[in-house]
Formats: C-alpha cells, structure tokens, sequence
C-alpha cells in the first residue's frame, strides 16, 4: 500500500517525486492514535527528543509507558558492544532504529540524531561491518543518493563474496560427505543456504537503496540491473516486496522512454 511504502526507512517516494515535498523544518505534529503516520511519526519525534535529551519529562511529545520501555530498550541494544559474531545484532537494531526515524524525520533532526548515537556508541562501529553500515544509513537519511547507491553496492559485493567462500566450504563438506557415503540435499550440495528472516531484511535494503539511488542518479538501467543481480532471494510466492515492484516499474517506464527517445533522435 501507499502508506506502507512511504514509511520505509528509505524515502524512496521523497526523492524519486518531484512533486513530493523536502523537508527542512523541525518536524511537529500532533499525536493522531487514528492515524497511522501521524502515530509513527510522533514517536520518531520521541526518540528525536530523547537522544537529544534522556529525559521523558524533558520532552513535549508524551509516550505511554509501553512506549517509552520500546525507546529505551532500542537505545540499550545500541549501546551494547559485543563482539565481531554480534555484528547483526547490531545491525538489525540500527535497521530498527531507521525504521522508526527515517522516514519521519528531516535530514537535519536525523543528523543530529545519529551524530548524539555515534558518541554514544564503542569503537567497534568507526570500522568494519557496522561503519559501513552506520555510512549506509546516514546517507539515507541524508537523501544523498550518490553515497546511497555507492555503499549498498560495496555491502552487497561484499555479502557476495562471503557467499561465494560459504558456498565453497559447503562443496568440501559434501565432497567429504560423499566420500563417506553421507546423503545431503541439494543446498548441501553446492547452492548455500536460503536467507534468514535477518538476512532477507538486510538485502531488501539493500537492494531498495541502490535501486533508489540508481533512479535518483537519472541511471535506470543501473536500477534494474541492480535487481537482476540481487532479486532472487527477495521473491516471496514468486513476487517481489511491493515497493521493489514499483521501483522495477518505475525504472521500466524510465527506461523505456530513454530508449524511445534514443531511437527518435
């Protein structure tokens, strides 16, 4: 639905729409329970509020108590550490945590907002996973459609080539297996593993992200090659998510009209 897609932690309607308005101001609304965005974006003002200042009380927008324990108990798993093995932890909080802003916030409160956390945060997110993720998410905030599209691409390689050397130990294991006579199915066998709930989230941003980027950078056919490369493990019952259909759509028709036009001239 419209109102599912334009609560994305990516602002794909925003930035792809000219007719869509920017926000720069300070983002106010009142709590409408009624309305869903309204809702959704009071609470991003909450957490707006709270990270600028840890206080409830501090603050104008007045959470529930179920509320205000979902905030902190966001900002605790933030907080946590961990170790190299607690990476997607980590960065399943930080995707809750655009979740709940991004789409709701202007680009000014949210750097704000993700300057306060980083200060917040160990060192462990100024390099490896979690900094390009961390740059990924900023860049989304920012509506920075190039440094979008360039660190979705660097993640999905890289998750590529983790692929690659996990398809590569399952092969040796089933050629160890086979030599002992062991039976093993066929994603034993050689194809790897199907995406896990985390996995499956974690490349559909990815893959809305480059392809958001792709079409804000007038590149269509980056978009849909972005899909090509990518959708496989996204269709559900042999569909894409809904907003990935649209941006297919989107990058079909942009597409279309360049190729139309190129034969014209």
């Amino acid at each position: 639905s419209y109102l599912q897609i334009t609560t994305l932690p990516v602002p794909m309607i925003e930035m792809l729409d000219p007719r869509a308005p920017r926000r720069s101001a300070k983002t106010n609304v009142s709590l409408n329970r009624q309305l869903t965005r309204a809702a959704m974006t009071h609470f991003a003002m909450a957490v707006r509020d709270y990270v600028a200042q840890p206080d409830f009380s501090a603050s104008h927008v007045v959470l529930r108590q179920e509320g205000q324990h979902i905030l902190l108990s966001m900002l605790a798993k933030w907080q946590r550490c961990g170790t190299e093995a607690e990476d997607d932890f980590w960065i399943r909080n930080l995707l809750d945590l655009a979740s709940t802003t991004v789409a709701f916030l202007s680009p000014a409160e949210l750097d704000a907002m993700w300057n306060t956390l980083a200060a917040q945060s160990c060192d462990r997110i100024a390099s490896g996973r979690r900094a390009r993720w961390f740059d990924l998410v900023r860049a989304v905030s920012a509506r920075d459609s190039a440094a979008m599209l360039t660190l979705a691409r660097e993640i999905l390689e890289e998750g590529t080539k983790r692929q690659d050397v996990r398809r590569l130990e399952h092969i040796g294991q089933a050629a160890r297996a086979m030599a002992s006579g062991e039976t093993l199915s066929v994603i034993d066998v050689g194809r790897g593993e199907p995406p896990n709930q985390d996995q499956f989230r974690r490349l559909r941003y990815l893959v809305t992200v480059a392809m958001t980027g792709s079409l804000a950078l007038d590149d269509p056919a980056g978009a849909l090659a972005l899909w090509t490369d990518n959708g496989g493990s996204l269709l559900v019952n042999d569909q894409p998510p809904p907003e990935l259909r649209l941006l297919m759509a989107l990058a079909g028709e942009r597409q279309r009209e360049r190729e139309a036009f190129a034969v014209r001239n």
